[in-house]
């Protein structure tokens, strides 16, 4: 469905999208970030989708991971955000922000208003005030109207210490600036307030009600608070925690899905003025069968390309749009050849030894990603181990000459590649 162009409101960012034309032109992208992790999968999918990517980042690891034009290495973050604000002055077609520090660090900086624009990805200036809060993102969508949480936000101890004691129902409670399930606590009435009083906490705190229903990723593509694409997939599986990053997940086409999970990201797109990736996560209630949106970080996942595995290709998409200006319609057609849902694991949040024995048939969906790196994270944890075991077995019974020998040698057996494997450094 191609929409007509209308005119941006004032202090907007322009649309990008051009005419349709038969020519094939190719569109320009700034990658910035510093955590490779989440930011690798973001070049492929753009230049699969038309685009030549520049990359601005402070690790040297991602000049070998992606094929892109130019990756600019910063020294510090400063000099990141130094390079970014004189780079987004050129005609980018795109900017992409790779992950949560990088936009705290744009947030929390001296840029004007102007420049944090231009690199950001929210559609107005007044859409800064959600922003890496969760305190912001719920104060938002509750006065907009979009379902959330019912929730509460405390300034002190005395005040959860009161909340916990009084609330007849389960509880979330969240450090409000945290990320991969880190500062996220389950409280349940009949548990100890002591016990949570007790935990890391940061205030404020957001406390939200507990919606008793499926957690599903519904992170998408959107430009100017419009609804380019997304992904619906329900969390069977995370890590280090209930609510750590997922690994395995069921991933449903667009055409099995009902009309209500289209407006509802729409009513969430224009609410936030959502202008680029955006990391969403809502439960579907059991009780009343509404989406309630309790997270909508502001940058791409590591699932970012995966529904490319039932024909919903992101990068098909975003080409549509900025040849085209075509947004996405429902219903969706169905995708012939393709399933109608996949269960489809991460590779790198699996174990070693699920990946060797092909757990949730993973090798299917290992396309683009280095066998040496797969090899890399198989071989860490046992590396890591020995190299614990060296420090505490092996270094006390040699001298220091034998041991400096030992870590020359550590060095060239521990390198997979043209990347050391992580943490694995023989002090």
């Amino acid at each position: 469905m191609n929409n007509p162009v209308t005119p941006e409101p004032a202090g907007a960012k322009p649309s990008k999208h051009r005419a349709a034309d038969n020519g094939q032109k190719t569109y320009q992208a700034l990658l910035i970030g510093q955590q490779t992790g989440l930011m690798k999968a973001v070049p492929r999918l753009l230049i699969r989708a038309g685009f030549e990517v520049d990359v601005i980042t402070t690790d040297e690891r991602f000049r070998s991971l992606v094929p892109v034009r130019n990756v600019t290495l910063a020294a510090c973050v400063q000099d990141l955000l130094s390079l970014a604000a004189q780079r987004c002055q050129q005609p980018y077609d795109l900017v992409v922000i790779g992950d949560d520090s990088t936009l705290a660090d744009i947030m929390q900086s001296g840029l004007s208003d102007e420049v944090k624009l231009a690199l950001l990805p929210v559609h107005r200036v007044e859409d800064f005030v959600h922003l890496g809060t969760k305190i912001g993102l719920s104060q938002v969508l509750s006065q907009a109207g979009v379902m959330t949480p019912q929730f509460w936000v405390l300034q002190d101890a005395d005040a959860l210490s009161a909340l916990l004691d009084s609330v007849p129902h389960p509880v979330m409670i969240k450090i409000d600036r945290s990320g991969g399930g880190q500062g996220v606590f389950k409280f349940t009435p009949g548990d100890s307030t002591t016990a949570m009083l007790q935990q890391p906490l940061i205030y404020p705190l957001l406390v939200q009600c507990l919606i008793e229903g499926e957690l599903l990723d519904l992170s998408g593509f959107f430009q100017n608070g419009e609804l380019i694409h997304f992904g619906h997939s329900q969390i069977n599986a995370s890590v280090s925690s209930q609510f750590g990053p997922s690994s395995v997940r069921t991933y449903t086409q667009l055409a099995c899905l009902p009309e209500e999970v289209f407006i509802a990201l729409r009513d969430l797109a224009s609410t936030i003025g959502a202008h680029g990736f955006t990391n969403i996560s809502c439960l579907r209630s059991h009780e009343d069968g509404n989406y309630y949106f309790v997270e909508a970080d502001m940058r791409a996942n590591a699932w970012v390309e995966y529904t490319r595995y039932l024909g919903n290709d992101p990068a098909l998409a975003i080409k549509a749009y900025f040849e085209k200006g075509q947004t996405l319609a429902y219903p969706q057609p169905m995708q012939v050849g393709y399933p109608s849902s996949c269960v489809i694991p991460f590779v790198f949040r699996l174990t070693p030894l699920e990946i060797l024995a092909n757990r949730h048939k993973v090798w299917l969906f290992c396309e683009g990603f280095s066998k040496w790196d797969i090899l890399r994270h198989c071989v860490s944890d046992w590396v890591i181990t020995f190299k614990q075991t060296a420090d505490k077995r092996i270094r006390p019974r040699v001298s220091a000459k034998v041991w400096q020998r030992l870590r020359r040698c550590w060095r060239v057996a521990t390198r997979v590649g043209k990347s050391p494997v992580q943490g694995t450094r023989l002090n």
